[in-house]
């Protein structure tokens, strides 16, 4: 059976396990909406395995950093650093609630929000009239961001440390659960995610005040009478959705052993071959492998593979790019951003779905090595 335009997808969900029973039960017991056992359930087993005392979950990664922001105290007028290099919904929640994006550099041995670059960019606002209340840390394809190194400057600069881990579970930072850092961590379940479910997120904390506002602006209303106590969205996810997220959560470890197979065996290849650069693990990260990529030469190197890939009908595409290079960002407050311009364009993404095949991913390498001797050598 071939999937569209390509036979082997960049990351498709592996569905193998309890996912149809579950969805069964959803419709054979009537709870298919927000109501549902299977919601406070995959809450609280998520909460469980990352080290978090409350959890919350929602229609998407993007819902639930903007509910951490406002269970945060972020309101309309503050300012939130935000990696440059990351994907467009980090920054888009923070001006989904009224304040304003100041984008930051990267680090270039891992691509994480750089902890140097966040103390220049704060220093200089405390030298102005004081705004910035939060940053948000980004775990790039899933590796880890020096949290210790981020978390000690927001400290010291009395603002709120907010960790988008996305794509992130099943990864650690110095042996600690990422999504159990900061005030506040969202995760993303989106169908392309080790974990999905199909689609919808989750925001966690530890602080009960915080976790009981951003229940409530998750709901819109609570109580039998329906009572309005603030204005809030429809953030909530679906019993539907919370049992694929069980069947998944249930297969995890399984599928990340999966995962690091698969990059393993990328990883050999591309420091054999040169095809790509490898793009370094620190010593301090476990990354769950959530994708795999690796880094051209050029954007205009990535874009000849990507071409090239498409016509073997094998899903290859540019990972990130800048979002100050992106029409919707161009007014955005930014620093100097080096090391964004420099990766912007060029990390590519290979396929790496959990459940792909050591066939599968052999014919990638295949294709790899004759991009590269044909074409990718010489561009």
């Amino acid at each position: 059976m071939t999937m569209g335009p390509y036979d082997i997808l960049l990351s498709s969900p592996d569905l193998r396990g309890n996912e149809q029973d579950y969805i069964r039960q959803c419709i054979s017991d009537n709870w298919i909406s927000s109501a549902g056992p299977f919601v406070g359930e995959f809450e609280e087993k998520i909460s469980k395995r990352l080290g978090r005392k409350h959890a919350v979950a929602t229609s998407s990664g993007t819902a639930a950093i903007e509910l951490g922001l406002i269970g945060s105290g972020i309101k309309s007028g503050d300012k939130v650093v935000v990696p440059d290099w990351t994907f467009a919904a980090t920054a888009s929640a923070v001006a989904h609630i009224g304040a304003e994006i100041i984008l930051a550099d990267v680090t270039r041995d891992g691509f994480g929000l750089d902890p140097v670059d966040l103390e220049k960019i704060l220093q200089a606002d405390r030298e102005g009239p004081s705004r910035i209340t939060a940053a948000i840390a980004v775990h790039p394809f899933g590796h880890p961001a020096d949290m210790d190194a981020l978390m000690d400057v927001c400290n010291r600069y009395g603002i709120a440390m907010i960790e988008d881990a996305a794509g992130a579970i099943g990864s650690s930072y110095k042996g600690k659960p990422v999504g159990g850092h900061g005030k506040v961590s969202a995760i993303s379940f989106n169908g392309n995610k080790t974990l999905t479910t199909g689609g919808g997120g989750m925001v966690l904390t530890d602080n009960d005040d915080i976790a009981e506002v951003m229940r409530l602006h998750s709901v819109n209303s609570q109580g039998p009478n329906y009572r309005y106590k603030v204005i809030g969205y429809n953030h909530r996810m679906t019993n539907l959705a919370a049992g694929i997220g069980l069947a998944q959560l249930e297969r995890l470890d399984e599928m990340l052993e999966s995962k690091k197979r698969i990059s393993d065996r990328y990883t050999a290849y591309l420091e054999q071959s040169g095809c790509l650069e490898t793009i370094p693990h620190m010593p301090w990260a476990t990354s769950n492998c959530w994708m795999y990529c690796g880094l051209a030469k050029s954007e205009a190197h990535a874009c000849s593979l990507i071409e090239f890939m498409d016509k073997n009908r094998v899903q290859v595409r540019i990972f990130w790019r800048s979002l100050a290079s992106e029409p919707a960002f161009q007014d955005i407050q930014r620093s100097d951003l080096k090391n964004c311009r420099e990766i912007s364009g060029r990390v590519v993404a290979l396929p790496c779905s959990s459940h792909l095949t050591e066939e599968q991913q052999e014919n990638v390498i295949a294709l790899l090595g004759e991009w590269h001797k044909t074409v990718g050598a010489h561009s």
